[in-house]
């Protein structure tokens, strides 16, 4: 009977893909009516400090989540109180050091956008 409850209560709430640093990333997204998978979750750390936990959502996780056309989703879960513009500054960082010049150019304007 137990086996059967705890069963019942797997099935009955919604499960996360994810644990980053205590914050719990769901499995799945939706943007615009259409279903995102989890690609990748991950911790940003600026010197010791936990600065946020964050997702990628993407409609196919085989397929490069940077260069693949459709919707996506970032899910950001700040873990410290910072201000926009150390946190766009630590992104550029991030991106810059994770990625080929090339690459790094090419999501400038959407860093910007975001920025402002």
């Amino acid at each position: 009977m137990a086996f059967r409850t705890l069963l019942l209560l797997l099935v009955a709430f919604p499960s996360w893909a994810a644990e980053v640093s205590g914050v719990k990333i769901d499995e799945k997204a939706r943007v615009a009516d259409i279903e995102l998978s989890l690609t990748g979750a991950g911790l940003r750390k600026r010197f010791v400090f936990q600065v946020y936990a964050i997702g990628l959502y993407v409609q196919e996780r085989k397929a490069d989540p940077i260069t693949q056309p459709g919707p996506k989703r970032v899910q950001i879960h700040m873990l410290r109180d910072v201000g926009a513009e150390p946190f766009i500054d630590a992104l550029v960082d991030g991106i810059k050091a994770n990625h080929s010049e090339a690459e790094a150019k090419a999501l400038d304007p959407r860093v910007q956008q975001l920025g402002a």
